[in-house]
């Protein structure tokens, strides 16, 4: 049996499904609805190659579990922030709270079109004048507002002074040159 992608050239699954009839093993990576096809280019071999991953898991197993929680709130705040200014919003009290209770409940069901409709009823509240469900329309991904701050990525890898002495003001010295070192680590720039 012949594979139908050939993994030199393009991404393709290890564990193929033959078809004796047509004597090919199907590696495609999708189903016939969505079949993502990917070159295999050097690039994305030689950042396939970084393992980082793997990376990642050690590296947060070598950061207390308290500092790492803590950068997760820093991040879900940035990016909560964030998600609010593209939207050119600025939250009450009471829909922070809601956004808040639909972050808390998150992952705790299995994840499918209905959870997610749910989720944005939370945080919506009062959906008479909003259209719910998935946007058909693009959407931003990134950091649109410069004044939240994001520690590492707008600084070039290093905690800002204001980080430093707010979000992360537990940290020691040495703790924060070991986060920078990580971050240097796994979004090395060529």
């Amino acid at each position: 049996m012949v594979p139908i992608l050939d993994p030199d050239q393009q991404y393709a699954l290890d564990e193929c499904d033959p078809s004796p009839r047509h004597k090919v093993s199907n590696n495609l990576p999708g189903t016939p609805a969505f079949c993502p096809l990917v070159r295999r280019t050097p690039d994305l071999v030689a950042f396939s190659e970084k393992a980082l991953g793997e990376r990642a898991r050690e590296a947060m197993g070598r950061v207390r579990p308290d500092l790492v929680a803590r950068a997760a709130v820093f991040i879900l705040l940035n990016d909560s922030k964030s998600s609010f200014a593209i939207e050119g919003e600025r939250p009450s009290g009471q829909r922070a709270a809601r956004w808040g209770q639909a972050i808390a409940q998150a992952g705790m069901r299995p994840l499918n079109l209905d959870e997610l409709d749910r989720l944005q009823r939370i945080v919506i509240g009062d959906a008479r004048f909003v259209r719910l469900g998935l946007r058909d329309e693009g959407g931003f991904i990134g950091v649109n507002d410069r004044d939240t701050n994001m520690f590492l990525n707008q600084n070039g890898g290093r905690l800002s002074q204001r980080a430093c002495t707010k979000e992360f003001a537990a940290l020691d010295e040495v703790e924060v040159e070991r986060i920078e070192a990580l971050y240097a680590d796994g979004f090395e720039r060529d």
